[in-house]
């Protein structure tokens, strides 16, 4: 038997996510799909946060267990930066929600124990755009959408998918995309050892401080001494 997805959401609106999700791993002559803009009118955001990382912990369980740990490092990074609720809430769900694009990926590309080749990387890339587009029609999930679809760009310009400077990014990816790459080089993977926290804060200050944003930076080193 399949796993089953614990949904948080109301009938109605589950069955519009389900069909959304679906909706990802097929060709769309349209683009891909949306979420409408009665989502956040009928459930929490976290619900909904909560609802599709399910589906994506269905199709890759270590994917869905990185957006967990990138959602409560970025969290615990936005809250030594005196955000506000609102914000607060918005970055968690963006951080867990960072890679729902990788819904519409091959699987076996998502669980491939080795590194990826560079068509497959090429492949994997699109996942940013994906993801954005998913969310539409309020300034909260178009937010969102803009975080999700931002998280691997970089400050100098050099990320994807559109090379935007910090300056044109969402003052809360740099929170997300520091977040992600720290969880990224410290998690074990078949193909790389497990990096410490130390050597992995070391490394992004002396190969990324060009891409990533040095204040957040500054919050890791912090948040890592207490």
């Amino acid at each position: 038997m399949g796993r089953k997805v614990a949904f948080g959401v109301p009938g109605r609106l589950a069955a519009d996510i389900i069909e959304a999700v679906r909706r990802l791993a097929e060709p769309q002559p349209d683009g891909p799909p949306e979420l409408s803009a009665h989502v956040v009118a009928d459930v929490r955001l976290s619900d909904l946060a909560e609802t599709l990382l399910e589906f994506l912990a269905y199709k890759s369980p270590a994917t869905a267990a990185h957006s967990r740990r990138v959602s409560t490092l970025a969290v615990h990074l936005g809250s030594s930066q005196a955000l506000n609720a609102a914000e607060l809430e918005v970055l968690s769900a963006a951080a867990l929600l960072h890679d729902v694009g990788k819904l519409a990926m091959p699987a076996h590309l998502l669980e491939k124990p080795g590194q990826l080749t560079g068509h497959e990387a090429r492949i994997m890339r699109g996942h940013t755009e994906i993801g954005e587009r998913l969310f539409h029609g309020t300034p909260v999930l178009d937010r969102i959408g803009r975080i999700v679809g931002e998280h691997h760009e970089k400050r100098d310009g050099s990320g994807y998918p559109k090379g935007l400077t910090v300056a044109e990014q969402d003052p809360l990816t740099a929170i997300v995309t520091v977040a992600d790459v720290y969880d990224a080089l410290t998690g074990r993977r078949a193909y790389k050892g497990e990096m410490s926290g130390q050597e992995a804060r070391a490394l992004m200050r002396r190969d990324m401080s060009a891409a990533l944003a040095p204040d957040v930076l500054t919050a890791l080193d912090r948040l890592a001494a207490e």
